[in-house]
């Protein structure tokens, strides 16, 4: 899998500013002009539906939860790779990059906090646009899961680019215990680091 992936990450806080971007990534209203009409057909939606009330869905998903009125709603997430490794992939290898991307951000957010996700075909580079709710223990709390995201941006090539297996295989004997009282500067130096976020995280995740 490629290595030169972009991430972008935007917070949205007001219905009409979700309710615009959404109207994009779901392709209602008018086309764009970087849009050719003649592909949209090729677009995938895994979560959510082409003609769903954003807005709606994400009332019912913060139905509970109390929360400023300048909280952050939503955290949307954009994630491809060049069109030239799209234009050489296999469709199997597509499918795979578009899975792992999905797991990512469940992994991350949570699958019941994902609003909608969806893949554009229909664009000069292909990529794939996720909307989720940022709630952490039952709270909006966009800024912790921004930390976590980006602070360890390495497990997102690990699991995107299906290199767990690579990790898995070459670190699974080291221990947390272990890294900290025997590493050394030397040590540091030779191990990538995604090795050092990949022990990292899953001090996160138990």
């Amino acid at each position: 899998f490629p290595s030169h992936d972009r991430y972008l990450q935007k917070q949205y806080k007001t219905d009409i500013q979700i309710a615009k971007v959404a109207g994009h990534n779901l392709r209602v209203g008018r086309t764009p002009d970087n849009v050719d009409p003649s592909k949209s057909h090729l677009n995938k939606i895994f979560y959510g539906s082409w003609t769903m009330d954003v807005n709606k869905e994400i009332e019912k998903k913060l139905e509970g939860v109390s929360y400023r009125k300048d909280a952050v709603k939503t955290a949307h997430m954009e994630f491809s790779v060049s069109s030239q490794w799209f234009d050489q992939a296999t469709p199997e290898q597509i499918a795979l990059w578009e899975q792992n991307t999905l797991n990512y951000v469940k992994d991350m957010f949570g699958e019941q906090n994902i609003v909608y996700a969806v893949t554009h075909y229909d664009e000069q580079t292909p990529h794939m646009h996720i909307c989720a709710v940022p709630l952490v223990d039952n709270k909006l709390n966009f800024k912790k899961l921004k930390f976590i995201t980006e602070g360890l941006s390495g497990i997102k090539e690990v699991i995107i680019h299906n290199k767990q297996d690579f990790f898995t295989k070459n670190y699974s004997e080291v221990s947390t215990k272990s890294a900290i009282k025997q590493s050394n500067i030397s040590i540091i130096g030779v191990v990538p680091r995604y090795a050092m976020e990949f022990i990292a995280f899953n001090l996160i995740i138990g």
